[in-house]
């Protein structure tokens, strides 16, 4: 009976490709929701597939990076705080998303035809 070498796991390198792989697939269709919101300003305008498939990706980096502030900010308020932490917490929140909507702005006027 001939004996069969024991199967070993799939190397690093397959694991770490096959999670890169869908981290992008994961930021591309974050990507093209959030495009698909804002009225398609890439899918229409871009230059190239390439700054479009960039552009996607910039958006959904840009995406989860806003959730993840407007989150935390979030955490930081508490109805028993006082009023002038709240606003505080409040203008925080509006400079957080102020700043993500005009880095947006500029990646979407970067990716459009000149």
């Amino acid at each position: 009976m001939p004996v069969t070498p024991p199967q070993r796991n799939a190397p690093t390198w397959k694991t770490a490709l096959g999670f890169l792989s869908l981290l992008v697939l994961f930021l591309i269709a974050i990507g093209f929701t959030t495009d698909l919101w804002l009225g398609f300003p890439l899918l229409f305008s871009a230059r190239s597939w390439t700054t479009w498939l960039l552009g996607i990706l910039a958006l959904a980096v840009l995406y989860l990076l806003g959730e993840g502030g407007s989150e935390w900010i979030k955490k930081r308020d508490r109805r028993s705080h006082p009023v002038w932490k709240r606003a505080w917490n409040l203008i925080l929140l509006l400079g957080f998303v102020g700043s993500i909507t005009a880095i947006v702005m500029v990646v979407i006027r970067l990716a459009q035809r000149p």
